[in-house]
């Protein structure tokens, strides 16, 4: 009996075809890791390029890129770039946190600015008006340029708070007033060692007989001009202090006056220290801490200033000003340098910057330094070459640009350029020298002599048409007097007339005085005369070889002993006593003579020079005797 099985499903019996896809399989039986931390793992070798493979590569991506910029190339623009100086380079932008970063927006100065916000803007540059106050306020006033602005980077707002602002206040507010009202007055100082109260200083000095006094104008609170004495004391007693005042590139700026008052509540002097860009023009800084503080420079070297306060200062009586609670930002001014400057053309200025590039520096800045010479030496090198260079390399960009700004207006010069953190300046068409005035004294004298002339001219005319007018009327006394005036300025007009004749004859005779003294040399064979054709330094030599074996041996000069004088007495008839000097011999040289004899025979000298019983001592005795 046959069975027929039949099965639906196929079950793999023999293995499927091979694809198309080859892949390397690997065996059942071969176990693999993986590579990373195990030591079974395959290396892996690293095909490093070669030089050659190196170049070709960069070669091939080179090529590629210019194939690229020629297929996208553009019409250029044939116009020139705008001029831009290379001597002021603008800064690289800073990076900031944009919370907190100023957002600078140029706006035109209006015409007419309000009432309310106080601000001026004039050719003392940016100030602030407020009522009552006994001068403009300014951010610096030293260092502020005495040029009108162009456009301003802030809108125009006062920085004193609150108070004087339009806008609403997005700072801090400000601390409320304390309960404790303490009014600091420097006639009445708290009572010595008193724990903690720091040392005040006694008002003064005074004159003898005077003393404090409640005064408000400046000269009333200065007092009487001090004496070298005084100002002696003051600055001894500041020398050792390190209380003192620091001056930098902002020069004096309004919150620097509250700063010196609180340094006079306590010292009588205020020791302040310039270093920067406001050494330049200490005469301005000078002035401007006297008209602003209403104090006494009473010393002053270098950047060193000892500001007095004055005998009557009264720090309960000071003039208050309100604080600039920020620095407001610097207005646009105009351009320092110019592409052509005045008075120059445009190849003339290439000229002189490519000129000034192999210039030797006469100076160089350092940073922070002193520079109260700086204008004086730039003066003295426009008298040899008509253009400076000073060396500012290290220095911070601003502080060179405004100390070329002060010599423009100081020497004054025309800027050329900032290049490389140099100043380079030109004297200028209109320059003049320092050194023309030596040769004004002769013409003042010629015109004094013309003058002096004028005068007894115009003398005499005034006395003759007098005597003219009026013959009766005069006496002979005062005809006398006239002649006498009449003969003293004729005697005038004529010694001026010989003077210079004088003058001429006594130079002749000390000329002719001194030929004959050559020609009697020459004669006595001390001296020789050289030709012009001879004055070769070999022939000049070999004569005076020559010279000196024939001529006279002059005199030898020797140093001879200094004769010593010895004192002598004569008297006569016991009464009048004279002095006799006599000459110490050579012969007398061994004899010495002991210091205890000498004393006795002055004693025995001199005992009667004065006659006895003459003094007012003797009257004395004879009256208590």
């Amino acid at each position: 009996m046959a069975l027929t099985v039949k099965t639906i499903i196929q079950f793999p019996i023999f293995a499927p075809p091979p694809s198309n896809h080859h892949h390397n399989h690997r065996p059942a039986t071969e176990i693999r890791f993986s590579r990373w931390n195990n030591a079974n793992a395959q290396k892996f070798i690293r095909h490093d390029l070669t030089q050659k493979e190196t170049e070709d590569q960069l070669r091939f991506h080179k090529r590629f890129e210019s194939a690229g910029r020629i297929a996208n190339l553009q019409p250029t623009n044939t116009t020139p770039p705008p001029f831009k100086s290379t001597g002021t380079p603008s800064a690289p932008s800073r990076p900031s946190i944009p919370a907190f970063q100023r957002i600078v927006r140029l706006r035109k100065i209006p015409n007419q600015i309000e009432d309310e916000t106080g601000i001026k803007v004039g050719d003392n540059g940016l100030s602030y008006i407020i009522p009552e106050a006994p001068f403009e306020f300014q951010y610096s006033y030293t260092e502020t340029p005495k040029v009108k602005p162009i456009k301003l980077r802030e809108p125009p707002i006062a920085p004193f708070g609150p108070g004087t602002m339009p806008r609403p206040w997005t700072g801090k507010k400000p601390l409320p007033p304390g309960k404790k009202k303490i009014e600091f007055d420097s006639f009445t100082l708290p009572p010595p060692h008193k724990k903690g109260v720091k040392p005040v200083q006694a008002p003064g000095p005074f004159l003898p007989g005077s003393g404090p006094k409640y005064v408000q104008s400046r000269e009333e609170v200065l007092g009487e001009p001090l004496s070298k004495e005084e100002i002696d004391a003051l600055i001894k007693g500041c020398l050792k202090s390190d209380r003192q005042l620091n001056m930098g590139r902002d020069g004096l700026t309004h919150n620097m006056l509250d700063n010196i008052h609180a340094h006079w509540k306590r010292k009588r002097v205020c020791k302040i220290k310039c270093k920067g860009v406001c050494t330049v023009d200490m005469d301005n800084v000078r002035q401007q801490l006297e008209e602003k503080t209403g104090g006494k420079i009473i010393y002053s070297k270098g950047g060193v200033i000892y500001l007095f306060r004055g005998r009557n200062y009264n720090y309960k009586t000071r003039p208050i000003f309100p604080l600039m609670l920020w620095k407001p930002i610097t207005p646009v001014y105009p351009r320092l340098i110019q592409r052509v400057p005045e008075g120059l053309t445009l190849e003339e200025a290439n000229e002189m910057r490519k000129k000034g590039r192999e210039l030797t520096p006469i100076c160089k800045l350092g940073k922070n330094g002193v520079y109260c010479d700086l204008v004086k030496n730039v003066r003295e090198a426009f008298e040899a070459c008509d253009i400076v260079r000073i060396n500012c390399e290290g220095m911070n960009g601003s502080d060179y640009r405004r100390i070329g700004a002060k010599l423009k207006d100081l020497v004054p010069c025309v800027l050329i350029s900032f290049e490389h953190e140099h100043i380079l300046m030109w004297r200028g068409r209109s320059w003049k020298s320092m050194f023309t005035q030596e040769n004004e004294p002769h013409e003042v004298n010629n015109s004094n002599s013309n003058s002096n002339s004028d005068s007894n001219s115009d003398l005499k005319d005034s006395i003759v048409p007098s005597l003219e007018s009026s013959p009766e009327s005069v006496t002979k006394e005062e005809c006398d007097k006239t002649e006498i005036i009449i003969s003293t300025a004729e005697n005038i007009e004529d010694e001026t007339k010989s003077s210079p004749t004088i003058s001429e004859n006594n130079n002749q005779e000390c000329l002719e005085g001194v030929v004959s003294l050559l020609k009697q040399a020459v004669q006595d064979g001390i001296a020789t005369v050289l030709d012009d054709s001879c004055l070769d330094a070999d022939a000049v030599y070999a004569k005076a070889v020559a010279f000196a074996e024939s001529a006279i041996p002059g005199p030898a000069f020797r140093h001879h002993r200094v004769k010593k004088t010895g004192i002598e007495t004569t008297e006569s008839n016991g009464e009048e006593v004279g002095l006799a000097v006599s000459e110490v011999k050579e012969g007398e040289k061994g004899k010495k003579t002991n210091s205890r004899t000498r004393k006795k025979d002055l004693k025995d000298n001199y005992l009667d020079v004065v006659p006895q019983a003459t003094l007012r001592v003797d009257e004395l005795a004879k009256l208590l005797g």
